[in-house]
This record gives C-alpha cells, structure tokens and sequence, in this order.
C-alpha cells in the first residue's frame, strides 16, 4: 500500500479485555485507524498474563505487544462520572466501539448499544460474546479455552482416540479467528455507512465462530479406535457423487462421467478398506 493508510480518518475506542475483542481493533489498526484502548485503572487483566504456558518467551510481553499493537491506551474507571464524561467525548466523535464486556457489565456501565447509540448515530458498535447476545446464556462469561474450545466439544473431537486425554489449545487459537470475524463485521458496516449514513451493531460470538470455521471436526463418534464421523460422512459423499456428478457431467462430455464414476469408486474402495482393516 502506498500513500494513506486504508483507516487513517477512523477514530476507534477499545473497550475491551483480553484477546478477541481487541484484536479486532488491532487489524484496524494495522491498517491506519488511530485506536483507544480503554482500561481500567489497574490494567486489562491480559496484561499480566505474559507467562501463560505455551506463550513464547522474550524480553517485551509478547501476548500483549501481539494483541494490542499499534494503539494508545487510557486508564478510565468508567465507575466515575469523571471517567464516563471523558468516553462520552470520546465516543461522540468516535467511528467504531468494540466492547466484550459481560453483558451485565455493560448493563451496570451503560454501555449497551441503544446507550451508546444516543450518544453518535452514526457510531458502529461491535459486541463480542462467548454464547451469543440472546438466550439463557447470553449473560454469561466464557474465553477462549472455555466457549470455543472445550463448550463446542472441540477439546474432545482432536483426540486420537476414546482412551486418550482430552487436547489443550494453543493460548488464543480460537480468540485471533474469532476477532478476523468480528473485523469483517466491522468494515462492512463501515462500508453500509458510508452508502447510508447510519451507524448500526454488528457482533458474534466465539462459540458461533467455531460453528462457522471448525464444524467439520465437530462430534467425532467413536467405537474404540474407529472414528464413525468420518465413515457416515465420507462413505454416503462417496455414493451421492458416483451418482449425481454423473449427471452432471453428462451435459458437458460422456468421457467426464467415466472420470467420475472411477474415482467415485476409488473413494469408495479405500473408505471400505479403511473400515475394514
């Protein structure tokens, strides 16, 4: 890229914790947006978490330097009408807010999207939870290890076998994916805006992340060493496409389904071996 960067004229405030939220604001960052991360007095709990096992070690806090680079930082204690007048500055000029707090937080803190919305119309608020905005658990809290990897049965699908211990993740594995998500819902509300006018609220959550990249590992069955996912899966794809690619193929050339229909039984032979022995 040359001359400005792509979000040199937006103005974000970060008003959020740990890993998933925020790196959504980095990547705009990354990309020119001038980013406030909002934090408490005594700083965003990430902080403190450079030795975290599994983290690489070197002189900086790594995690931290990794998820909230390129960004200016403000000690608030939204508590204080003080620090609540200094936001509402701050949003009433602002493009985007990203929060996750827990949504009884942002009940006690003001901090729901109709209370920031009658502060900038034209404002997009991001929100970010482990189980989603509506339903029994909305309130809930959740991380990364909790929402995305153990709740979705991601932790048990991985393992190798029934009599294998259930994985662990690499620290903010689903928290990086899951912000790549929210980001994109950020700049296409950006994009709405900017053809409209209007800010809006954009949002989701880590357990519908996991839903929408990693379903394809989901509920592994499993019969001592044999995995029942990928037979029921793979054994009627094999079937289905020795038939119906057939079909179409016909409509471009007759060679195409002798292709087809042999490699549909190839498939189907190595799947019975697999199952067999």
């Amino acid at each position: 890229m040359t001359g400005q960067a792509l979000f040199a004229d937006l103005l974000v405030i970060d008003c959020a914790s740990f890993i998933a939220g925020p790196a959504a604001g980095t990547i705009l960052a990354d990309f020119g947006a001038r980013v406030i991360k909002v934090e408490p007095p005594d700083g965003d709990g990430y902080r403190k978490l450079k030795h975290l096992p599994g983290v690489p070690r070197c002189d900086s806090n790594y995690p931290w330097r990794l998820t909230n680079r390129n960004k200016e930082s403000l000690a608030l204690d939204l508590k204080q009408p003080e620090a609540r007048a200094v936001l509402e500055q701050l949003l009433s000029r602002a493009d985007v807010f990203i929060t996750n707090y827990p949504l009884p937080v942002r009940d006690k803190l003001r901090l729901q999207y109709t209370d920031i919305r009658a502060l900038n119309p034209k404002l997009i608020y991001a929100s970010l939870t482990p189980y989603g905005e509506f339903g029994p658990e909305a309130g809930s809290t959740g991380y990364d290890a909790t929402a995305w990897w153990a709740r979705s049965g991601l932790m048990d699908s991985v393992r190798a076998s029934s009599d294998t211990l259930p994985g662990i993740s690499v620290p903010g594995m689903g928290d990086h994916m899951t912000a790549c998500s929210l980001y994109g819902a950020i700049v296409t509300a950006l994009y709405q805006r900017q053809r409209t006018g209007q800010g809006c609220m954009v949002g989701s959550s880590l357990l519908a992340i996991f839903f929408n990249t990693v379903i394809g590992s989901f509920q592994h069955f499993r019969f001592g060493n044999f995995d029942a996912l990928f037979f029921l899966t793979m054994f009627p794809a094999a079937i289905l496409g020795g038939y119906i690619a057939p079909q179409i193929a016909k409509r471009v050339s007759p060679l195409w389904v002798k292709r087809i229909a042999a490699v549909g039984l190839i498939l189907l032979g190595l799947i019975l071996l697999g199952v067999l022995f």
